[in-house]
């Protein structure tokens, strides 16, 4: 009898190294959103106002998810370019259970908004409506005056990396930008001379045209940062408004120390393996600092919109470890996005959205 317990503690190791492994790794859940009426798509581009396909799946807060789809009364055509004339958006929780559900037009747009609330455009008006699609407030973004010379308001909105904020900017040849925060959401700060954007929380950047210098422009602050990055820079990413990324054209992340000295962090050269239709990121400021970067396009080119070895690369940086934790390849017609605390990826791929638990 004693002479077997050294085998059964042996086992019982063993059986408990077992349970250790097994739930170190990434747990996975596949939603059928055949379920809440999505349609198979037969094209990836969502409204022909957009210059890059509009998100069909979007995070509201850790818990829920934004789905948007076109409504057609008929089966669309492949590689049809037709827009519908009405769109469907629907709040899920990650068990893939709706919630909420709200029709809207061509020409108007629905996304993910700050403090789990919802983010609607529609004609120069902007909402800030509810998870429930219920509208809490209203901004004139384009005074009556303006409205002759914008017959079609064509800006963006973009939420802050800990979406307790948002940024309205003008679409070209217009630089007007402002950032949005509280409840009810007031103008924190704003700048009638600013492109690019990069939003941070509390304020945003801009690169002015011709110079190597970043202008941060925050509510209680201002600050320039000189970097000859900046002149080969293809984007910057500001997780925080002290931690200031570049984005060479080159696709590789420098962090840029408080001290002024560069750090490489990340080579994204692979996202890129061909011509470059589209290269994006969305943050993730919870407890973990992350950035979900993605990228489509063709491998040999044809013309400017053909060609063969379409691709959708996906990378996911953290930046407090400054190692890539996640990188993917799906079909072209997918869409990705990274849950706001760091901690879900979720990518959908004709009607099946799958949410992945990041390492």
């Amino acid at each position: 009898m004693h002479r077997c317990l050294p085998h059964i503690g042996v086992l019982l190791l063993a059986f408990k190294a077992g349970i250790q492994c097994q739930s170190s790794e990434p747990s996975q859940n596949d939603i059928d959103l055949e379920k809440i009426g999505y349609p198979a798509r037969c094209d990836y581009l969502f409204q022909d106002k957009d210059a890059y396909p509009k998100r069909h799946v979007e995070f509201l807060d850790s818990e829920r998810l934004l789905i948007s789809f076109p409504v057609r009364s008929s089966p669309c055509v492949k590689n049809s370019q037709r827009p519908a004339e009405k769109y469907r958006s629907i709040i899920i929780d990650t068990s893939g259970l709706p919630l909420h559900s709200f029709d809207w037009l061509r020409g108007e747009n629905v996304q993910a908004g700050p403090d789990g609330h919802i983010l609607m455009t529609s004609g120069w008006e902007i909402r800030i409506l509810d998870s429930d699609f219920s509208i809490l407030q209203r901004i004139e973004w384009v005074s009556g005056q303006d409205r002759k010379q914008v017959p079609h308001w064509r800006g963006s909105l973009i939420t802050a990396p800990s979406r307790h904020g948002f940024v309205i900017a003008d679409g070209y040849p217009r630089s007007r930008i402002a950032y949005f925060e509280g409840n009810p959401v007031r103008q924190i700060v704003a700048s009638n001379s600013c492109w690019p954007a990069t939003v941070t929380d509390g304020g945003f950047a801009c690169v002015e045209a011709g110079k190597e210098q970043l202008d941060i422009h925050l509510s209680n602050s201002e600050r320039n940062i000189h970097d000859h990055l900046l002149g080969k820079t293809g984007a910057s990413v500001l997780p925080t408004p002290q931690t200031v990324l570049f984005l060479t054209d080159k696709h590789r992340l420098y962090l840029l120390n408080p001290s002024g000295a560069e750090q490489k962090i990340a080579d994204l050269h692979w996202l890129a393996p061909g011509w470059n239709a589209g290269f994006r990121w969305d943050l993730a400021s919870g407890t973990v600092r992350r950035i979900l970067f993605f990228s489509h396009g063709v491998r040999v080119p044809i013309t400017d919109t053909t060609g063969f070895g379409y691709y959708l690369r996906v990378a996911v940086v953290d930046v407090s470890s400054r190692a890539i934790v996640f990188r993917a390849q799906y079909p072209i017609d997918s869409d990705v996005a990274i849950s706001p605390d760091g901690h879900l990826f979720a990518v959908l791929t004709k009607t099946r959205l799958t949410l992945r638990t990041l390492p």
